[in-house]
Order: structure tokens, then sequence, then C-alpha cells
């Protein structure tokens, strides 16, 4: 079994159950981009063969999950009576109400020369979810800046800062991630990665051990 499958097509598109259409859609746009051929977030990091198969298992979450029939079978086979009910759009607002202030943005926030000591850590740390998070509020940065910034889902933010590996999108997906995420805070994209992912390797495999 792939990793990918492994994963609903709720973490492949790094969405909760229950998202709207809305949220599907525009999920698939931000997953899609990061495939497009000039994406710097996927430069020099995977083999055309993977990037096409995990094309195209993005492409089978969105259809799975755009088709109300199709999408409440899945449910039911994944989640059984607790599968979740699509949250409710929201009405927009009326048009007399005043425009909310506008928060600022991760561009004007420019990080420190060295994140890592900014945050109090060492330049040998490890960088898990819980370094991202320190070094990111030594930065100043919010987290919904960075989201704002790379259109990466608050959820998905979130489950990395935590290190939810359970919860986290594909691996082909998360090193994208992750290496906006790492150029957001000044931090060497590559040695995110590839300490991120090795954690992740290390709970796949301690889980698979556990079966």
């Amino acid at each position: 079994m792939s990793e990918t499958d492994a994963l609903t097509h709720y973490q492949v598109l790094g969405l909760e159950p229950g998202a709207t259409e809305e949220d599907i859609r525009r999920a698939f746009r931000r997953m899609r981009q990061l495939f497009d051929a000039d994406s710097m977030a996927l430069y020099g990091l995977y083999r055309s063969l993977d990037v096409q198969q995990e094309i195209a298992h993005l492409k089978r979450a969105v259809e799975i999950l755009l088709d109300p029939v199709a999408r409440q079978q899945y449910d039911h086979r994944f989640f059984g009576r607790r599968a979740p009910l699509p949250t409710p759009r929201r009405a927009d607002p009326p048009p007399a109400l005043a425009p909310r202030p506008r928060q600022p943005t991760a561009s004007r926030i420019t990080p420190p020369a060295d994140p890592l000591a900014a945050a109090g850590l060492s330049p040998d740390a490890p960088i898990d979810g819980a370094a991202l998070g320190r070094v990111r509020e030594a930065c100043g940065i919010r987290l919904e800046e960075i989201a704002e910034r790379t259109k990466i889902s608050m959820y998905t933010l979130r489950c990395i800062e935590l290190d939810q590996f359970e919860d986290l999108p594909a691996g082909v997906y998360l090193r994208g991630f992750l290496k906006q995420f790492a150029g957001m805070l000044g931090l060497p994209a590559d040695r995110v990665v590839q300490e991120y992912m090795d954690a992740v390797d290390a709970w796949h495999a301690a889980l698979s051990r556990r079966r």
C-alpha cells in the first residue's frame, strides 16, 4: 500500500471532514498549483512519475468529494455512523457593514538573521513541529499570515506544528508545504524538509511495528 493510499481523501487535500464544496474546490486549486512545472516548492524534489501519480490521486479525491452520493458512501465507509456533515456555508455580510480592519501581512515582517537563535534554539537543534512554532513566534508571524501567503490550510499548518503526523497530507504534498513554511521563517528549506520528513518516516515505521 502506498503512502497516499493510507490517507483519506480529506487528508490528501489538507481538509477536515465536513469541508464544504467551496473548501474542496479551493483546496484542489491550491494543491494543483504545487505541481505546476514552474513550482519552486517542488523543484528538484520529485520524479515526474511520482508527480503524475500524486496528481491522479488528487483528482480522484476531488472527484469523490464533489459527488454527493459518492461522498456519502465514502464517509460512511470511513466514519460509519459518525460521518461528518458538510459545514454550512456562511452567508455573505450585508453591504452596509463596514469592512474589517486589514491585518498586517507576513510580507511586512522580516525574519531575524538567525531564526533558531532568536527562538532560543541551538544551531543543531532538531527541527520538528514544536521548533517551527517557536521560530514562528520569535519572528512575530501569526499562523494566519502564513496560511494567507502560502495558501496552505490552517488545519494543515496546525498539524505540522503539533506533529500530528497521522493527520498530515501525503509526503509529496507535505514536502512542498514544509519548504514554503521554512521560507516564511527564514530557515534552510532543505534541512527543514529532511529533518521533518525523517520524523514522519520514523513515526510510520514505529506504527508499522505495532501492527
